[in-house]
């Protein structure tokens, strides 16, 4: 499956991304929460990029 483009995420969306995943005293909450991998959203966090739809799903899906 192809995913698109790499999106390098500014220091703003890490940051806030560290905060919420570090926050989580069960980390699979959320993953639950994002319907996305733990592996994808640590791996995200740790290289601060992601494919586009990885973060449309991290950062647009906000309702």
């Amino acid at each position: 499956m192809k995913n698109g483009k790499s999106v390098v995420l500014t220091e703003k969306q890490k940051s806030k991304l560290m905060l919420e995943y570090n926050s989580c005293r069960v980390k699979q909450d959320i993953a639950n929460k994002y319907d996305l991998s733990i592996l994808t959203i640590e791996r995200t966090i740790a290289n601060g990029r992601c494919s586009e739809r990885v973060f449309n799903v991290l950062f647009k899906n906000k309702k």
